[in-house]
């Protein structure tokens, strides 16, 4: 939305932050929602197991030391793990709302391949790690920090994301009535002074509609 104080700059908004699909993809990542997702939907995977009295589908991963869910071969074709719970769309308005312009800057600028280092932006918004490698020519051992990930919103915010998303009850609108009220007309013909003209009629009454086909 515009702020019409004068304070907005050019055709955008300030309060408007604009994203797409790679940017929310690696803040999940790096704020631990993917694996909050994992967790969310692991149960419905191990019912499977239990239903076809097999282990297709779930998996060890040695890195969490757990089981992930997962889904055989024969079935993964056009198979989303997101899009089995309704709950993906609160936790992608989530990431969005925990975005910042930084955020997207420095995203775009790395998807870009732009030769200007935002090392400002990657000092304010990522955790760095010291890495330590031996020079490919001199052999000279290097100590020096790199960017490992996004810093998360706050310091719990993993633990508050599973928490609000466990929390949620997905519910559907329903309208696919089988009647609805109707309202009917008819015309005829009403004489006025003496003179008979053709109107339209309410019908008075409560008059119902099958909103269902009457036959195939």
């Amino acid at each position: 939305m515009r702020v019409e104080d004068g304070s907005d700059q050019g055709v955008n908004s300030k309060n408007l932050v604009p994203g797409n699909g790679k940017i929310t993809t690696q803040l999940k990542q790096d704020w631990g929602l993917n694996d909050v997702w994992n967790d969310l939907i692991l149960p419905r995977f191990e019912r499977m197991n239990q239903l076809t009295n097999s282990t297709g589908f779930t998996a060890w991963n040695e890195t969490h030391q757990k089981f992930l869910p997962t889904v055989p071969i024969e079935f993964s074709k056009g198979f989303s793990k997101k899009r089995i719970d309704h709950r993906h769309h609160a936790m992608d308005a989530l990431v969005i709302a925990c975005a910042t312009k930084d955020h997207v800057n420095l995203l775009n600028n790395q998807s870009a391949k732009s030769d200007t280092k935002r090392y400002d932006l990657k000092m304010k918004l990522m955790k760095f790690e010291k890495v330590a490698y031996n020079h490919p020519q001199t052999g000279e051992r290097i100590e020096r920090e790199v960017p490992k990930q996004f810093l998360k919103p706050w310091n719990n915010f993993t633990v508050d994301a599973k928490d609000s998303l466990e929390k949620i009850i997905v519910s559907f609108k329903q309208n696919l009535r089988v009647i609805n009220k109707a309202t009917n007309y008819y015309e005829k013909y009403v004489e006025k002074d003496g003179v008979k003209t053709k109107e339209r009629i309410q019908q008075k009454g409560t008059n119902w509609a099958i909103r269902k086909p009457m036959h195939k």
